[in-house]
């Protein structure tokens, strides 16, 4: 530290007042400790001098408050506060400092004014008054606004910090944001925006956001908000050749040597779109992973189910599937040419299973028929002839 140094010279006859100046005053704000440093001089550098301390409140300095105590502040019948301080000499300099963890029951939050009092020995005074100094020894208010649950792909969410306040001076807002991922990192320059935070939340899970706030006095306070980002799944849409497909729809295909389906237009957040993965399936074989598949007709032997399945990266899919057949072909269910063929085939298929289970049906219409049978002919009575 650089102090400043002063020569005084004293003009006119004697005696001369003693005088005090205040060099530094520790900054504008005070939070743990108040510190004065200055230097005494006097006419006669052999006098002894008597020196006191004092702080004047903003209110009693505009008042007559201060100016009372000063009056009297050699009387050693005063009756005002007084609060220990640290006081140290180096020849004609001194260092004050006051302690305002110790005496918060005195030194409450507010602008005071530091006073350095000087009396000589002819008791001559005088009272010299620091720049005003402002104690601030309590935290700021640190408050979040925003939504606890959002869905992902919404756009720009505002977490809101303008409600956090300081009693004494303005603050300063400073954003942590912890990703669901566990990253770690600042707000850019187009998320901050002073108390207020625009993000957008491109991974679903748990968002935490900490806002610290710092008074000028240097008193920090922080709270956490957490935000649910909940995923938002793909839509598939399905195309054939341009055309728009329906999920849970049969279409019956032209007789040629391959058809392209795509899945190119299907639909998802802007932070997923680029990373889906496709899945195509005919009757439970993948026989491609793109957004585009090339259905050959060798692998359309009869009437099979097309799946396609779509997942983002969260893990969440969509499901399309239809039936695809080649058009008038044998198993073309709507084809008059394949619709006898089609029942044929659908007959054939039902296995022996199904047939033993007609089989076991049959009989046991059969047996409760004959158990019908028996039963009305034992119920019917031959009358009995009496002989005259």
């Amino acid at each position: 530290d650089i102090m400043k140094a002063f020569q005084v010279e004293f003009l006119g006859s004697s005696p001369h007042k003693p005088i005090a100046i205040i060099t530094d005053t520790g900054g504008d704000y005070a939070r743990n400790t108040i510190t004065i440093e200055g230097e005494i001089f006097t006419s006669n550098q052999s006098q002894s001098f008597d020196t006191r301390f004092s702080l004047c409140s903003l209110e009693s300095y505009q008042g007559d408050g201060c100016e009372n105590m000063l009056n009297s502040i050699f009387d050693p019948s005063s009756t005002e506060v007084s609060i220990p301080i640290n006081l140290q000499w180096n020849g004609n300099r001194f260092a004050i400092s006051i302690s305002i963890d110790e005496n918060r029951d005195i030194l409450q939050d507010g602008a005071y004014y530091p006073v350095v009092s000087v009396r000589d020995e002819n008791l001559l005074s005088s009272h010299t008054v620091s720049k005003v100094v402002i104690v601030d020894s309590t935290e700021p208010d640190s408050i979040i606004i925003g939504p606890d649950q959002v869905v992902e792909g919404l756009g720009i969410v505002v977490l809101d910090g303008s409600s956090s306040s300081d009693q004494i001076s303005e603050i300063h807002y400073s954003w942590i944001i912890t990703e669901p991922d566990g990253s770690v990192r600042g707000p850019t320059e187009t998320e901050a925006e002073g108390h207020f935070l625009n993000i957008i939340p491109s991974i679903s899970g748990t968002w935490q956001f900490k806002l610290e706030v710092t008074d000028f006095a240097g008193n920090k306070n922080s709270t956490f908000h957490n935000m649910s980002v909940s995923n938002t799944p793909p839509t598939a849409n399905i195309e054939l050749d341009g055309l728009v497909l329906s999920d849970g729809s049969m279409y019956r295909l032209p007789d040629q040597n391959h058809w392209n389906f795509s899945a190119y237009n299907s639909t998802d957040t802007e932070n997923d779109i680029g990373n889906l993965e496709y899945s195509w399936t005919l009757e439970g074989v993948e026989i491609c992973t793109h957004s585009n598949c090339s259905l050959l007709k060798d692998d359309l032997t009869e009437l099979k189910a097309l799946n396609v399945t779509i997942t983002d990266d969260d893990g969440e899919s969509a499901y399309f599937t239809i039936d695809v057949v080649i058009f008038e072909s044998e198993d073309d269910p709507l084809s008059e040419k394949g619709s006898s063929g089609f029942i044929e085939k659908t007959v054939g298929n039902i296995g022996l299973i199904s047939a033993v289970l007609i089989l076991v049906i049959v009989g046991i219409i059969a047996m409760l028929f004959v158990w019908s049978i028996k039963n009305r002919a034992s119920s019917l009575k031959i009358p009995k002839w009496k002989e005259d």
